[in-house]
C-alpha cells in the first residue's frame, strides 16, 4: 500500500520534468534585453518631459519682477516700438472738416479754410525770378510762409491782381474783390504800383477800381473823313499791285493824321501785320500794333494788338520786352483768349 503511492509519485515526476536546451536560453535572454531597453527609454521620455517642464516654470520665474509683473533684462532682445500716430494740428490751424485740398505753391504752406475754396495755381514759383502766383477762383484759404524769409505771392481774383509779401495772411474771395487779413505780423501788398502796410489783425479789401468816364473822342470832320477813304482805297490798290512799302507808307499817314477817324487804329494793326508777315520788319511792326492798342484801347483790337506786339517783339529777338509785354497783357487780360500763346512766346511758365 505505500509501495503504490510512491510509484505513482516518480512517476508524475518524470512527466513534469523540463527538458532545457541552449537554444531555449539564448531566446529568454534576447526577450530580457528588449524588454530592459523598452523600460530604459520609457524613463528617459520621463525624465526629458519633467526637465522641460522644470526649466519653463524657472523660466517664467527669472523673466518676472517682483509680484510676477516680467520686467526687461539687459540681455533680453528689445522688443520693436509701435509708431505713434502724430500730433493733431491745431484747432486754429485746422480748415473745416470736408474742405479741399489746397495746392502746394512754392514758399507758402495753403490750406483751405472754407468748403468752396478754389485756389488754382498759375505759377508754382520754382523759377526764383518770377513769384509764385495763384488764382484765388472762389471762397478762402490761408496763406502761410515755410522759408526762412517770406517770398512774395501774387494773387489774382477776376481783375484784381496783388502782390503780397508776409509771414501768415487769409484771403477770401468776395465777388471780383479780394478781402485780406493779416494773421501773423505786418501784410505787404503792392497793387497797381502802389505799397500798403496791413498791421497784424488788420483787414483790407481790394476791389476793382472804377475806370473814369471815357471821354468822348472828336468826331473827324467830312474832309477828313474822305480823305481817309481815299488812302485805304490806294492801300488796297498798293496790296492788290504787290506793293506793301506803299501800302505801309499809306497806312502810317492814317494813323497819324488822322487819328481821330475810327478806321486809324486798323489800319496801324494792319500796318504791323504787313511790316512782321511780309516786310520782315519785327520792330517797326513792334511799334505799329502799340500804337494800334492805344488807338483802340477800349475796343476788340486792343487785345490782338498787344499779343501781336509779344510775338513781333519775339521775332526781333528781344526777350526782354517780349516779356514785358507779355506780362502787360497777362495782367490786363488774365482770361484772355491768347493767355497760353503769350506765355509761350515770352518763356513765361
Amino acid at each position: 500500500m505505500t509501495r503504490e503511492p510512491m510509484r505513482d509519485l516518480e512517476a508524475a515526476r518524470a512527466r513534469l520534468t523540463i527538458e532545457w536546451s541552449d537554444s531555449r536560453t539564448s531566446a529568454l535572454m534576447v526577450r530580457g534585453r528588449s524588454r530592459l531597453r523598452r523600460r530604459r527609454r520609457a524613463l528617459g521620455l520621463a525624465l526629458a518631459v519633467t526637465a522641460i517642464a522644470l526649466f519653463a516654470a524657472l523660466g517664467g520665474r527669472l523673466a518676472a519682477g517682483p509680484g510676477g509683473v516680467a520686467i526687461d533684462r539687459p540681455h533680453t532682445r528689445p522688443q520693436p516700438q509701435r509708431m505713434q500716430p502724430p500730433l493733431p494740428m491745431p484747432a486754429s490751424r485746422q480748415a473745416p472738416a470736408g474742405t479741399p485740398r489746397a495746392p502746394a505753391v512754392t514758399g507758402f504752406s495753403v490750406v483751405a479754410e472754407s468748403r468752396d475754396a478754389d485756389v488754382r495755381v498759375r505759377r508754382s514759383g520754382r523759377d526764383a525770378g518770377a513769384p509764385a502766383s495763384v488764382d484765388l477762383v472762389a471762397g478762402a484759404a490761408r496763406f502761410e510762409a515755410v522759408t526762412a524769409s517770406p517770398r512774395r505771392l501774387e494773387l489774382r481774383a477776376g481783375s484784381v491782381a496783388i502782390t503780397v509779401q508776409a509771414w501768415v495772411f487769409s484771403a477770401s474771395r468776395a465777388g471780383d474783390a479780394i478781402e485780406l487779413a493779416a494773421v501773423r505780423g505786418p501784410v505787404q501788398v503792392w497793387v497797381e504800383g502802389e505799397e500798403i502796410v496791413l498791421v497784424e489783425g488788420a483787414r483790407r479789401r481790394f476791389a476793382p477800381r472804377q475806370a473814369p468816364p471815357a471821354r468822348p473822342r472828336p468826331r473827324p470832320s467830312p474832309a477828313e473823313l474822305a480823305s481817309v477813304d481815299r488812302l485805304l482805297t490806294e492801300v488796297d490798290a498798293a496790296r492788290a499791285a504787290g506793293d506793301p512799302e506803299r501800302a505801309v507808307m499809306l497806312l502810317e499817314r492814317v494813323a497819324t493824321e488822322y487819328a481821330r477817324a475810327p478806321e486809324a487804329g486798323l489800319a496801324a494793326f494792319t500796318r504791323g501785320r504787313i511790316l512782321l508777315e511780309e516786310l520782315g520788319r519785327p520792330r517797326l511792326a513792334a511799334s505799329a500794333f502799340a500804337r494800334a492798342a492805344e488807338l483802340d484801347s477800349r475796343g476788340r483790337l486792343a487785345e490782338d494788338a498787344l499779343a501781336r506786339e509779344v510775338e513781333a517783339w519775339h521775332r526781333a529777338g528781344d526777350a526782354a520786352q517780349a516779356r514785358d509785354r507779355a506780362r502787360a497783357y497777362l495782367q490786363r487780360y488774365p482770361d484772355g483768349y491768347r493767355t497760353e500763346r503769350v506765355r509761350q512766346l515770352a518763356g513765361l511758365p
